[in-house]
């Protein structure tokens, strides 16, 4: 009986302490990315996408996937960053508001007076992934505010996509061949020394391990996607994997910038908030842990309980 009640009120409070850690709403803004947006370089008027996904208490990812279109320096009423970077964030929000009304786990928000946005979680909630799918031929710069990428478990994935994929609809596009148009695309982390890469005559796939070979042991090229990729049928705003990415998980970096300047390139950039799967991990590790303590201090008391009734 001496044992019982004794074990009783040491496997609540161990219990409790294992929880109390679970049971906290995740606070709003705990996962952040921002992306500062600039002036389209290509002319027209061309896509412009996005994709977020969140989670709430481990459940299955909630999705929201936006597209806009953004007029470039030739049209009548060429887009300046600032008007680049609202229209995004209408543009994500919307898709969030619509795809998720009652689970809106992610929200968009523009700096006002300045081309940058930001999207976060709502309280409660997880963000998961962000890809952010470019064929405007604009200088996009990411980062997570007050923090490195690595301090957030944050991978990175860059991958360079043909213009022609969505340029042109199935069927009407036999004559349309997918490859670069000849230029640059330039990637810079930090304040480092820019990455160049000549794009002529040079496939997607080029250019990747170009990157990756000039990025050296921070980088990788993966004919995995660093998550995998949403397809809808249907739909230009999708782009199918085509298989390669460089992937740039390990970074310690604050920011990375990437500047297409290829009309016949577009490039997908993409953001896995692995923070997710690692405090899932640490619960359950966290919780075996507990359950050791508990079994030993069990049978500790039942030791030293029979060994009193033997020297008795």
């Amino acid at each position: 009986m001496i044992i019982k009640n004794t074990l009783q009120p040491i496997t609540y409070f161990l219990l409790l302490t294992s929880l109390s850690g679970t049971v906290q709403a995740i606070p709003a803004g705990e996962n952040q990315l921002q992306i500062e947006t600039s002036t389209p370089k290509r002319e027209g008027e061309t896509p412009f996408s996005s994709f977020v996904s969140w989670k709430k208490k481990g459940v299955s990812h909630n999705k929201a996937n936006s597209l806009t279109f953004i007029k470039g320096p030739n049209t009548n009423k060429p887009m300046s960053d600032l008007v680049v970077a609202n229209k995004f964030a209408s543009s994500l929000n919307g898709a969030i508001n619509y795809e998720a009304p009652t689970e809106r786990g992610a929200i968009v928000h523009h700096k006002d007076g300045q081309a940058k946005v930001v999207i976060s979680n709502r309280k409660g909630f997880n963000l998961a992934r962000v890809t952010i799918r470019d064929y405007t031929n604009q200088k996009l710069t990411y980062q997570i505010p007050n923090k490195r990428f690595s301090e957030a478990v944050t991978g990175i994935a860059v991958d360079f996509v043909y213009a022609a994929d969505i340029d042109y609809i199935d069927g009407f596009s036999n004559k349309i061949k997918a490859k670069s148009a000849g230029g640059t695309i330039t990637v810079t982390i930090d304040d480092k020394q820019p990455i160049v890469l000549q794009t002529a005559g040079k496939s997607t796939t080029d250019l990747e391990r170009e990157l990756v070979k000039a990025l050296g042991s921070q980088g990788k090229f993966s004919m995995l996607p660093i998550f995998p990729n949403f397809v809808e049928l249907k739909s230009r705003n999708y782009k199918p994997f085509d298989g390669g990415e460089a992937q740039l998980s390990s970074f310690e970096i604050k920011s990375i910038t990437v500047d297409m300047d290829d009309v016949g390139l577009g490039v997908l950039t993409k953001f896995n908030f692995s923070s997710i799967e690692a405090s899932a991990g640490e619960s359950n590790q966290m919780t075996y842990l507990i359950a050791l303590l508990i079994a030993g201090v069990a049978g500790y008391f039942v030791y030293t309980s029979k060994k009193n009734k033997e020297e008795a």
